[in-house]
């Protein structure tokens, strides 16, 4: 698991950043635009980070809020489809896919169809709960999926005790890391919330167990990259890549090359 995660990145600390796609139609903030305008938003947002060094690009439906746990419907479905294949097609770095909330099934079968490189699995083997209802562990019809659809080469990137969710009940991070050693490419550990540090010392014990790559997805920051760096493997950025430190904002160059500039002194 690990050599696949190394093999295509390619780099000792990764930062994957966020193309965070406006509100799709269908969705609760959807305000009329076309497709062609949220697909001009994504490249852009995509051609920045890249042009400024990331190491990678995860495309996530983040203006879909409020969520549907396990749900998309088939034509935002095929429009992200539609942004991803395109992002792809001039992308110089991996490309991974993210459908809120735990869309593991549509994540993977679009991620096989299109040819991106990973996806973003917010449960995986725990039982959670959030403001749309419960989570179950996906582990197991995901990785049938994945075998069904040859995707193999489709790289599974899995939470533990993701943000905005609850533990039904409590398991032993031991216990639970077992199944993400064995079936992972890389585990994700967040703060509370968007844009919330991590626990450092819950990290720290975390890359003690884990066998597989950690990354950090939530919180990083130019005064936090550096000790993260010490710890993880990588980082997924969002909030603060973008204009203002706004989440919803455009990414702004000026702030992907501040972090950036800091991993290579």
């Amino acid at each position: 698991m690990r050599e696949v995660f190394e093999a295509v990145f390619k780099k000792k600390f990764v930062v994957i950043g966020m193309v965070h796609l406006k509100p799709l139609p269908g969705s609760v903030k959807y305000d009329g635009e076309s497709i062609e305008e949220i697909e001009k938003s994504a490249i852009d947002d995509a051609k920045i980070l890249m042009n400024n060094g990331v190491d990678g690009l995860m495309i996530e439906n983040f203006g879909d809020k409020p969520f549907l746990n396990e749900r998309i419907d088939l034509f935002p479905l095929l429009i992200m489809t539609r942004i991803v294949s395109k992002i792809i097609s001039f992308s110089s770095v991996p490309v991974g896919v993210n459908i809120e909330f735990n869309c593991w099934k549509e994540e993977i079968t679009l991620a096989k169809a299109t040819g991106a490189s990973f996806i973003r699995v917010e449960v995986f083997n725990e039982f959670r709960y959030n403001n749309a209802g419960i989570l179950f562990p996906s582990f197991s019809k995901l990785l049938r999926l994945r075998k069904e659809l040859n995707a193999n080469d489709v790289m599974i990137f899995a939470d533990l005790n993701v943000k905005h969710t609850y533990p039904i009940f409590d398991r032993d991070v031991e216990d639970l890391l077992d199944d993400f050693n064995k079936y992972v490419d890389a585990m994700i550990i967040t703060g509370t919330a968007t844009g919330k540090p991590v626990d450092l010392e819950f990290l720290k014990r975390v890359k003690s167990i884990s066998k597989v790559p950690v990354l950090v997805g939530s919180g990083v920051k130019p005064d936090n990259i550096d000790v993260i760096s010490r710890i993880a493997d990588g980082a997924i950025v969002g909030t603060f890549f973008k204009r203002d430190g706004i989440v919803e904002n455009p990414v702004d160059p000026t702030r992907v090359q501040k972090l950036m500039k800091i991993l290579v002194k």
